[in-house]
């Protein structure tokens, strides 16, 4: 079984969608579009979508879509 990845979000650019949306330093960075981020390359891929759906799982426990 491959050990997913943790990508810890470090910061959020002020006035920005990730933070209208509640996104924070130290949440974590599960999926886009439905897709498990592996590393950069995959991330960089992914988010050349002009929409796209996230996944996240807040500091807290929590999980949010966004």
């Amino acid at each position: 079984m491959k050990k997913k990845h943790e990508h810890i979000i470090e910061s959020v650019r002020p006035g920005s969608i990730a933070e209208e949306l509640g996104i924070e330093p130290g949440d974590v960075l599960l999926e886009i579009d439905g897709q498990v981020i592996e590393d950069i390359f995959d991330y960089q891929f992914y988010v050349e979508s002009e929409e796209l759906l996230v996944v996240i799982r807040k500091a807290n426990g929590g999980r949010m879509g966004a």
